[in-house]
C-alpha cells in the first residue's frame, strides 16, 4: 500500500488480510512520525506487548531452577 503525502510517496506494509479490508480510496487511521518521517498503524502496540509478555514469561520460566 502506498500513500501520497506532501508530494512524497510512503509505502506502508500491511498483511494481505488487513489490506483486503480497505478498498481503493478508503481512509485508514494512520499516525505520522515527524522525527523519523514515516507512517504507522497505531494498533500494533497491543499485539507487540502481548508477544513481549509471552516471550518474557517463557524466558523467566525456563531459567527458574525446578526441583524434582
Amino acid at each position: 500500500m502506498h500513500i501520497n503525502h506532501k508530494n512524497k510517496i510512503y509505502y506502508i506494509r500491511l498483511a494481505n488480510r488487513e489490506c483486503q479490508k480497505f478498498p481503493v480510496g478508503s481512509k485508514i487511521g494512520l499516525k505520522y512520525n515527524d522525527k523519523l518521517d514515516y507512517f504507522y498503524k497505531p494498533d500494533g502496540l497491543k499485539r507487540d506487548r502481548n508477544r513481549l509478555v509471552f516471550t518474557g514469561s517463557f524466558f523467566i520460566l525456563s531459567i527458574v531452577p525446578w526441583k524434582k
